[in-house]
């Protein structure tokens, strides 16, 4: 059997798409042929709002930087964010 597999790329939105603000990066990546997200520190903006503007543009979030103490981040919030393979949920409490 001869398959080929295409391999698909995250846009990282920290280093791409750079002339607009962050949540306008989400619209140029999905404009750009990409189908999954990554970005870091996305912290200035509330959970509720990134995922919205991936889910707009029909993007995955496929990678994020969380802060070094994961535990005490979601003890600390209203929310996690969790993505395995291409599932991504924003869990709020």
């Amino acid at each position: 059997m001869n398959v080929r597999t295409m391999l698909n790329f995250s846009a990282n939105l920290s280093m791409l798409f750079c002339e607009h603000p962050f949540l306008q990066r989400f619209e140029a990546a999905s404009a750009a042929g990409f189908q999954a997200v990554e970005f870091t520190f996305p912290y200035e903006f509330s959970p509720r709002v990134v995922a919205r503007a991936a889910k707009v543009h029909n993007l995955a979030i496929s990678v994020f930087n969380s802060i070094s103490i994961t535990t005490r981040f979601i003890a600390a919030t209203s929310c996690a964010v969790w993505n395995i393979i291409g599932r991504t949920s924003v869990i709020f409490r």
